[in-house]
């Protein structure tokens, strides 16, 4: 099925000129792949000072996406599977990387993971398949 991707700049993780939006700002990676640092605020809280896994799997989701688009294949996400291995504390810097592969049947997998900025450790890592798209 073919989607029509369309950018208006309010995706709710990297769209600059979404004002409720996490704002993230990729950068290619030399050999491929996509990265970007971020902080948590407290309206991207789940249970007190620690960050809604619902907001990390959005960060990894998007880093996936864009690995993909800096390779050149515009694609949505069909499949997502994520692991948290430990909290991420409201306020406290974080970097997410990710990569994607060339599509093979139409489908491009990526990989990501957020880490701390402050003491380089695991907070959550990712798998996903994305089904590559025509961008109009």
């Amino acid at each position: 099925m073919e989607i029509r991707l369309l950018d208006d700049n309010h995706c709710f993780a990297c769209g600059k000129d979404n004002p409720h939006g996490l704002q993230l700002k990729f950068e290619a990676v030399a050999g491929g792949g996509a990265c970007a640092s971020f902080i948590p605020l407290k309206c991207h809280q789940g249970y007190k000072d620690i960050t809604h896994g619902g907001i990390l799997t959005t960060i990894l989701d998007e880093a996936m996406a864009q690995a993909a688009i800096f390779a050149g294949h515009f694609a949505v996400t069909a499949e997502i599977t994520v692991r948290f291995r430990k909290t991420l504390e409201v306020g406290e810097p974080a970097r997410v990387e990710a990569k994607a592969t060339p599509p093979r049947r139409g489908l491009v997998v990526g990989e990501a993971s957020i880490f701390s900025e402050r003491d380089g450790s695991l907070i959550a890592d990712a798998r996903c398949k994305l089904i590559a798209q025509e961008r109009h």
